[in-house]
């Protein structure tokens, strides 16, 4: 499964090549992914374990974690 199809099955919607967001309880909640630096911008401080992996496998497409 890609990381954009996980992200999408926890109500994630895919709203550009880096930017993955979603609204629950009123709270804005998102992940940024900035290729240039390998960083994660995440908008809420609490996530799943399903929503890390789906972070560890976007990060896997991008490259991030081959060796270097």
């Amino acid at each position: 499964m890609t990381a954009q199809e996980m992200f999408e099955k926890l109500g994630y919607k895919h709203k550009d090549d880096r930017l993955y967001i979603s609204y629950e309880y009123d709270e804005e909640h998102y992940f940024i992914f900035h290729k240039n630096f390998k960083q994660i911008s995440i908008g809420n401080y609490h996530i799943t374990f399903d929503e890390l992996k789906a972070i560890n496998q976007q990060s896997k497409e991008l490259g991030w974690q081959d060796v270097e």
